[in-house]
């Protein structure tokens, strides 16, 4: 059986620590009720705890860390709200673009 390196892609602008903690754990137990058990799955840590740097535009650097990430995904979990935040918006586009497997709420 080979685990599959899962991406979540959901908002985090504006959210605080608890909120994206907690929507992550719904985007997982998203997965559970679809088939999927915690033995076949790896989940990505997507919360980028270091701080941009001073002289750079915040969003396009944690943006820019957040596509390393999604490099090496083999699934992409869209979480609700995505559609209506920039960076998830452009997460989807990389991953169509790219051929990796999407989960959209």
């Amino acid at each position: 059986m080979k685990i599959k390196k899962v991406f979540i892609s959901l908002p985090m602008n504006g959210k605080t620590e608890a909120e994206i903690k907690e929507n992550r754990q719904k985007a997982i137990e998203a997965l559970y009720s679809l088939g999927y058990t915690e033995d076949e799955l790896s989940i990505i840590d997507t919360f980028i705890k270091e701080d941009a740097p001073d002289d750079v535009n915040d969003g396009l650097w944690y943006l820019g860390k957040s596509i390393e990430l999604l490099a090496g995904a083999d699934l992409v979990v869209f979480a609700p709200g995505w559609r209506a935040a920039r960076g998830c918006v452009i997460e989807f586009k990389c991953a169509r673009e790219y051929g990796l497997s999407c989960i959209t709420a």
